[in-house]
């Protein structure tokens, strides 16, 4: 519980990335964890130290191997889609969900990306082709008046697989790898 509290309040009291609150989060709940099943004065015994030092880097160890399933609190994708022209504002003409193979030319990402404080993280988009990374950038940003951050990546032609057919997702990720939310779109023969 602890964990989860911290990994939401440390991003509003203090500027960071998304990965420092993970770790900082992980590492302080295992001390804590250490001060709820021990009094207080064997704390500081010398073997108690060792095991309270092996329990916080196992746990800080243990949260960056799985950041890939441990959201970035807080960020979100409020919207997201995949289209072929944008209009003047960064906002696409056409938003696709089925596209057929022989309209598939180059092709934009836009996410909107809600973020209610300041973070230090860097955004990629992914774009993926089944299980399969196509593309992996680092998108344009833009930071709309109503709290959100738009970002939006081309993937241009000479990108495209031959075999192009199946469900395709946009990942929006931190640099580290955590995910922060999905665009997906169909293309059909």
């Amino acid at each position: 519980t602890l964990f989860g509290c911290l990994n939401l309040t440390l991003p509003a009291i203090l500027t960071m990335s998304t990965i420092a609150t993970l770790l900082l989060a992980a590492g302080f709940s295992a001390l804590v964890f250490w001060s709820l099943i021990s009094p207080i004065r064997r704390l500081f015994e010398r073997r108690r130290l060792i095991l309270i030092g092996i329990t916080v880097a196992l746990a800080m160890g243990v949260s960056w191997a799985g950041r890939r399933f441990i959201p970035p609190v807080p960020l979100s994708v409020s919207k997201g889609a995949v289209g072929p022209l944008l209009l003047p504002d960064g906002r696409l003409k056409l938003e696709i969900i089925n596209l057929h193979t022989s309209m598939m030319n180059e092709m934009i990402a836009v996410t909107d990306v809600a973020m209610p404080i300041e973070t230090l993280d860097t955004m990629v988009h992914v774009w993926r082709h089944g299980d399969k990374i196509v593309s992996r950038t680092r998108p344009k940003s833009i930071r709309l008046n109503s709290g959100l951050l738009r970002l939006q990546s081309t993937l241009a032609q000479q990108q495209l697989p031959i075999k192009r057919v199946g469900r395709w997702a946009i990942d929006v990720e931190t640099s580290y790898g955590q995910l922060i939310g999905r665009t997906e779109f169909n293309v059909i023969e």
